[in-house]
Parts: C-alpha cells; structure tokens; sequence
C-alpha cells in the first residue's frame, strides 16, 4: 500500500469529518473509532470520486469497515485507471 496515497486518503477523510477526523489510522473502524454514519459515508465517496477523478466501485464501498478498506478501493479505482 502506498503511504503517499494512504495518507491523500486520510487527508480527505479527515476533512469530510473535521475533528473527529484528526488522528485517523489505517486500521480506524470508520464507525466505532471514527463515529461515521451513512451521511460521513456519502460525502467520503463524493469528496474521493472528485480528489482521485475516480468513480469509486459502489460493491467495494458497501464493505467498508476499516479505513484501510478504504484506501484498498481507491488502490483498485486508480489501478482499473492505469489498465483501461
């Protein structure tokens, strides 16, 4: 896993949301450590589709459960990029 795209991620994670956000790990839950809720999801993928120019992959997204879950579908979403 790439700790540049990694921490891109976090970046964007952190500011979808603010202080909660501030000390996010890769092995974060998003819900239990980090207090997201479907909105916090919603506005991840808007905020990631637009810093990635990606459209991230709605079956990925509904196994997310880590933050490095996370940046796997990012990885994967650039990945499909990079071949296409």
């Amino acid at each position: 896993m790439s700790s540049n795209l990694e921490q891109q991620v976090i970046d964007v994670l952190a500011a979808c949301l603010g202080s909660a956000g501030q000390h996010i790990a890769p092995g974060a839950d998003l819900v239990h450590d980090l207090g997201c809720d479907s909105l916090n999801i919603v506005e991840m993928v808007e905020a990631l589709n637009e810093r990635f120019d990606q459209q991230l992959d709605p079956g990925a997204i509904r196994h997310w459960r880590l933050v490095s879950d996370v940046v796997r579908t990012v990885e994967q979403a650039l990945g499909r990029c990079l071949v296409e």
